[in-house]
C-alpha cells in the first residue's frame, strides 16, 4: 500500500502573507469564526495545528493559493 505524508504548513509563510496584506490578527481570526485573536495566533505559533478548511478560508482572505502556506 503506497503511502503519503501530509503536507507541512510553513506557520512562518501563514505569518508573513498575512503581514504582507496587512491584515491584523484580529481580522483573519474573526474571519474564520473566532471570537477573539487568541486561536489563530495559536495555529500561527505552533500551539494547535491549522485544519484544513481553515486554510483555504485563510488563502481567499489573503487572495492566495493554500499552496503558498507549504
Amino acid at each position: 500500500m503506497i503511502q503519503y505524508a501530509e503536507p507541512t504548513v510553513d506557520l512562518n509563510k501563514v505569518k508573513q502573507i498575512r503581514r504582507q496584506k496587512r491584515i491584523t490578527l484580529d481580522v483573519a481570526a474573526k474571519y474564520l469564526g473566532f471570537r477573539t485573536a487568541s486561536p489563530l495566533s495559536k495555529r500561527e505559533n505552533g500551539l494547535h495545528k491549522f485544519r484544513g478548511d481553515e486554510l483555504f478560508k485563510l488563502a481567499a482572505l489573503y487572495e492566495c493559493e493554500v499552496t503558498d502556506f507549504l
